[in-house]
């Protein structure tokens, strides 16, 4: 028998022909021929093509079809029909490929890669169980329609983990009038010694300031496009002497503020970037008051008096009314010094003990 070994059969098809050329190897030279002389050149009652799922239909002579299903390892689906709508899932046991149409009803299970969302539906199209490991929800209701879920949204799928707030730790809640209730709020805050340098302040800056030391420090405010109105800056100034010069971010002087003072600074409009300030100053550490007294050791300048009438007793006259021109102001028994007439031309003051004083004439005497 001569040595005949088929080299490569040509690219599957639907059918192979007859006059399909087939390369063979026959004694040793390699030669060209049909499908309808394969099998009387091999002399052979059957074609093997393998495990690919393929068969040859007639492995007789004459003409060659092919039957059979080509196979996922050989490159194909291991399918031969489909319908509308139809995916393949890929199934590692017995590495195959399997038909799955995702409709309802159809009693499929649809799970995420990381296993943490499961929904699975019965072949009746109801919802039969609803899972997510990440948030804590569950389903209230196992069934068909729509599913409200219950539990409480974990915090790492963007909840808050509670339902609701009280206690050490709990989640910060707004009331039904956007209130926020907390025993204290505490911004960020500065205490710095005074220097040379410029402090320059941005809207990522703390809002409380001390300044320490002596010589001086100037601020410069924020942008004020970059914050909001009402943004509040405090400054206190602790130092032994020298000024806290805070200025808008125009450079201009918004406020300073002496040693031992403090003063809040208001942002009225953010229309421009130099802003519209206003400043509040604060009672100094040698300041006290309460309800009826008020205490300052310091000098009071460029004021003006429009309270009650002050009282000898206090520094002042008692009186409030003008003084009579050439009038003598003497004093009295009662809380307020007294204020005598006019007198004429030529006379002089004579005393009368403890009464009030009077005008009158002198004739003759010793002077």
């Amino acid at each position: 028998m001569a040595n005949i070994r088929i080299s490569q059969l040509p690219s599957p098809q639907t059918a192979l022909t007859g006059t399909e050329l087939v390369p063979i190897v026959q004694n040793g030279q390699t030669v060209q021929t049909t499908l309808t002389n394969v099998a009387t050149l091999l002399g052979v009652s059957s074609i093997n093509f393998g495990s690919t799922g393929l068969t040859p239909a007639t492995p007789t002579s004459g003409a060659v079809t092919v039957a059979g299903i080509l196979a996922v390892a050989n490159g194909g689906t291991g399918q031969s029909s489909y319908t509308n709508g139809q995916l393949l899932i890929g199934n590692t046991t017995g590495n195959t490929l399997t038909k799955t149409t995702l409709t309802a009803g159809s009693g499929i299970s649809i799970t995420n890669g990381a296993g943490s969302i499961t929904i699975a539906i019965d072949g009746s199209g109801e919802v039969v169980s609803f899972r997510t490991t990440l948030s804590g929800l569950t389903p209230s209701t196992a069934t068909g329609g729509a599913i409200t879920l219950a539990g409480t949204l974990g915090v790492a799928s963007g909840g808050t983990g509670v339902t609701s707030s009280s206690g050490a730790n709990s989640v910060v809640l707004r009331d039904a009038s956007s209130n926020i209730t907390a025993n204290a709020l505490d911004g960020a805050y500065t205490n710095t010694a005074a220097s040379g340098t410029l402090i320059t302040l941005t809207v990522a800056s703390p809002r409380r300031y001390t300044i320490t030391g002596s010589g001086g420090q100037t601020i410069k405010l924020p942008d004020a496009t970059t914050l909001a109105n009402g943004t509040v800056f405090q400054f206190d100034n602790n130092q032994s002497s020298g000024a806290i010069t805070v200025n808008n971010n125009s450079n201009t002087l918004v406020v300073s503020v002496p040693s031992g003072g403090f003063v809040l600074v208001n942002l009225l409009s953010n229309a421009i970037a130099a802003g519209s300030w206003d400043r509040h100053d604060q009672a100094p550490s040698n300041v006290s008051w309460s309800t009826n007294t008020f205490d300052y050791a310091g000098s009071i300048t460029s004021a003006t008096w429009n309270g009650t009438t002050v009282a000898y007793n206090r520094g002042g006259t008692g009186q409030s009314s003008a003084f009579v021109a050439g009038g003598i102001v003497y004093g009295s028994t009662t809380s307020a010094l007294a204020v005598t007439s006019v007198g004429t031309a030529g006379q002089v003051l004579l005393s009368n003990g403890a009464s009030a004083p009077a005008w009158g004439s002198v004739n003759g005497g010793t002077f």
